[in-house]
């Protein structure tokens, strides 16, 4: 997929996996349990919408590590 003005801003070649370093006790257990259905969300939309697969690998591995640690 080559660079267009539509997906410049993104840095597809390079994630951070920031989230799953932040601090999540100060957010209750709806909020991250609510973060978590957001991500699943989204990666529905990322698979119906024919995203690149290291988008899509990224964002499944992101909700990955979020139920490993905080369960679901």
């Amino acid at each position: 997929m080559g660079k267009t003005a539509y997906n410049s801003h993104m840095a597809i070649d390079n994630f951070d996996n920031d989230l799953c370093d932040v601090d999540f006790t100060k957010f209750s257990h709806q909020e991250i349990h609510q973060l978590m259905l957001d991500i699943d969300e989204d990666v529905k939309y990322l698979q119906n919408s024919y995203a690149p697969p290291k988008l899509i690998r990224h964002h499944h591995e992101l909700l990955s590590k979020l139920i490993k640690r905080y369960g679901h």
